[in-house]
């Protein structure tokens, strides 16, 4: 007897995928394309295409498969309605104690379906004997999802190695295009700044005159400017990945410089947030609600990397550097007696 045993989800296209285990123990996988994130505008969409897909698969009911499917699209299109169960493990009826219903969905890592041999990556985030690698591009080889192991044959040295762990790996897209504001990047092939290879970032201002685009890390939100030899194109990380994906791509004026040359210059810069910036809100988890909110800075601890915040409501939160972005700078004072602007020392 066939039975399904998890779902698995496809990020970049959207789709679903229907891992079957046949009666011979061999598993097989069914992908489903679903609508693009532009057709899905809330949860009454995300109902209705499951509904839809319960219909055209005879081995999915609504009894045991409806609600793990909806979860499962609402993390795939991003639509929060903030009493959503662990992502992690999704049961679709915890109540029936048939042997079928003992299988659970796991809601995996979209890249286990897009992690398939012969496919072109770049690795991210190594430590120790592997951190040299970092982002360096190559093919995949063997992979061993179920055991988190992807063998990679690297494309300039023509080695391979083996990579533990699918969130040291994110998919190359296509090198033919020009890079544009909002595409996702990894940082590669710096000389002097080789901490930085393999950072992720997206690109906030591109300036090909002069072979130079800003791009924003997504771990840590600092903006740099880097040759377009130093960074390769990319497809978006699972939003299940450690790494942010919502970090906000707004344009900031003198960026560092960095490249593969030897006379690279110094790759990190202050994020200029001052008291009576502008900010906004952003990747918060537990306090979801305020993603999005404006506020004005009070107060700024660099030790602690917090700021003091007023939000619009007119209360007093203190937030972490990482879950800001710079909305507007905060506005010179001004004499009142000269009315000349207070600049400070930096600018005498």
């Amino acid at each position: 007897m066939v039975k399904l045993k998890r779902f698995l989800l496809r990020y970049d296209p959207p789709g679903i995928g229907f891992e079957y285990l046949q009666e011979d123990g061999t598993e097989t996988v069914c992908h489903k394309d679903l609508p693009s994130a532009s057709q899905i505008t809330g949860v009454q969409d995300i109902e209705y295409t499951v509904d839809q897909l319960i219909k055209e698969d005879a081995m999915l009911t609504p009894k045991r498969h409806r609600s793990a499917l909806i979860q499962l699209c609402k993390r795939l299109y991003q639509i929060d309605t903030g009493n959503e169960p662990d992502e992690t493990t999704l049961s679709p009826n915890k109540t029936d104690k048939s042997p079928e219903h003992k299988l659970s969905y796991e809601a995996e890592d979209s890249k286990n379906i897009a992690l398939q041999s012969g496919r072109s990556v770049v690795l991210t985030g190594l430590s120790g004997d592997l951190a040299v690698h970092n982002g360096e591009i190559g093919v995949l080889g063997k992979c061993k999802p179920e055991k988190g192991t992807y063998y990679v044959q690297l494309t300039e040295s023509h080695k391979e190695v083996k990579i533990k762990g699918s969130e040291h790996i994110v998919l190359e897209a296509s090198s033919a295009k020009a890079p544009a504001a909002g595409d996702f990047i990894a940082i590669r092939g710096l000389r002097n700044h080789t901490e930085l290879n393999g950072s992720l970032g997206r690109v906030v201002e591109c300036h090909p005159e002069t072979g130079r685009y800003e791009v924003r890390t997504l771990d840590s939100g600092q903006l740099f400017r880097v040759k377009r030899e130093n960074f390769v194109l990319i497809m978006q990380p699972g939003s299940e990945n450690s790494h942010e994906l919502n970090a906000a791509v707004s344009p900031r004026t003198k960026v560092p410089a960095v490249g593969g040359a030897a006379s690279a210059e110094t790759a990190a810069q202050d994020d200029g947030i001052m008291p009576g910036a502008t900010v906004e809100l952003t990747g918060l988890k537990t306090a979801m609600a305020y993603n999005g909110s404006s506020a004005e800075v009070l107060s700024v601890d660099r030790a602690r990397a917090r700021y003091e915040i007023k939000l619009e409501d007119g209360s007093v939160k203190t937030i972490r550097a990482e879950n800001v972005r710079l909305v507007a700078a905060a506005k010179p004072q001004v004499s009142p007696r000269s009315g000349r602007r207070k600049e400070g020392k930096a600018g005498k």
